[in-house]
């Protein structure tokens, strides 16, 4: 199974980029918190691929629960009324997904190795069984990926 959580959290950046201008101009404090969690995603995914197992898994941990930051941190935003839910719905979609994925690498035996194709975006990880909701596609509240990951 090819891993994409790294470039799943890039992209997610560029979709988290004009919710945070807007942000900015409403909650600096909670703009530069979000950003800065989203930045921890990406470089923990990062430095965990080249870690060994036991730190590896640590790495992928703190991901996850900087990923849950980000999409609070969004749902926070929207409940203050600083952006819409329809402008933050993608980027919280997408640290779903994040969780998800981290949750399969924590669980693997191991997590996820970096191979020569990291350099290409292109990870190799064992395959795992993710939550039973996310194998059948639904999307399962964070509170529940949240008891797994933690």
């Amino acid at each position: 199974m090819k891993l994409q959580v790294l470039n799943v959290a890039i992209q997610a950046i560029g979709k988290l980029s004009p919710i945070m201008v807007r942000l900015r101009r409403h909650d600096r404090s909670l703009a530069k918190q979000i950003t800065d969690a989203a930045n921890s995603v990406v470089l923990n995914i990062g430095e965990g691929a080249h870690s060994e197992a036991g730190n590896r898994k640590s790495r992928y941990q703190t991901a996850a629960g900087s990923a849950s930051e980000v999409r609070v941190g969004l749902l926070a935003a929207v409940a203050w009324e600083h952006v819409s839910e329809a402008q933050s719905r993608g980027a919280i979609d997408d640290y779903d997904r994040i969780l998800a994925m981290l949750y399969k690498l924590v669980r693997s035996r191991g997590g996820a190795m970096c191979s020569a194709s990291c350099r290409s975006g292109s990870w190799q990880s064992q395959n795992t069984t993710a939550p039973p909701d996310y194998q059948r596609g639904r999307n399962v509240p964070s509170s529940y990926i949240l008891l797994f990951v933690a």
